[in-house]
C-alpha cells in the first residue's frame, strides 16, 4: 500500500471526498454539460452559463497524474489487434485464465493468502486503472494493455502518462 500512496496515484487517495459531499453530482454536471470542440485533451464543461476551459495542466494538478509525452514507440490506438505473445504476461499473471473480471480479480487478492505482494499490488493496480480511472463497461473486465504495463512497475508509475490517457478517453 506504501508503493502505492508514494506513486503518482497516491493523490487520488488524498483527495478530500468525505468533505465534498456535492462534487460526484458537480462533477457529473460539468462533464455532462460540456461544449463540443476539435482540440484534443481539453473539455469545455458549461458553468454558471459560461465555457470554461479545463485542460491537461488543470487535470495535472488536481489529479496529480502525469500529463507529459510518451515515450518513443507507445502505441495510443486501443484499436491494435492482440497477438498471441501479448497474452505471455496476462497467463502468467491470471494463470491462463482469459475470462476474468474486475470482480474475480478483488476476489483473488481477498481469498489467496500465498499470493506474493508484488502480485497482489499488479491486480489492485488493474482494479484501479480499469475499474475506477477507465471503466468501459457495467461489468469491466482487465484491458490487454494496462495488464502488459504492470509486469514493469517502474515504468508503470514513473513513465506512463496517465493524465493524458484519461483525459483523452
Amino acid at each position: 500500500m506504501e508503493r502505492l500512496l508514494c506513486s503518482c496515484f497516491g493523490s487520488l487517495f488524498r483527495l478530500p471526498v468525505r468533505r465534498c459531499a456535492f462534487s460526484g453530482k458537480m462533477v457529473h454536471g460539468l462533464l455532462s454539460r460540456q461544449l463540443v470542440t476539435k482540440k484534443r485533451f481539453e473539455m469545455w464543461p458549461v458553468f454558471g452559463g459560461f465555457p470554461t476551459r479545463f485542460g491537461l495542466p488543470e487535470f495535472a494538478h488536481v489529479t496529480g497524474l502525469p500529463c507529459g509525452e510518451f515515450e518513443a514507440g507507445y502505441e495510443v490506438d486501443d484499436k491494435l489487434k492482440a497477438k498471441k505473445t501479448d497474452y505471455a504476461y496476462w497467463d502468467k499473471l491470471f494463470g491462463g485464465r482469459r475470462n476474468l473480471n474486475l470482480d474475480d480479480l478483488a476476489a483473488m487478492v481477498v481469498t489467496e493468502d500465498s499470493m506474493s505482494p508484488g502480485k497482489k499490488l499488479r491486480l489492485c493496480l488493474i482494479i484501479i486503472v480499469d475499474g475506477v480511472l477507465m471503466p468501459k463497461t457495467q461489468v469491466s473486465k482487465p484491458t490487454l494493455k494496462y495488464v502488459k504495463l504492470v509486469e514493469k512497475l517502474d515504468k508503470f508509475f514513473r513513465f506512463f502518462q496517465w493524465g493524458v490517457v484519461l483525459v483523452d478517453n
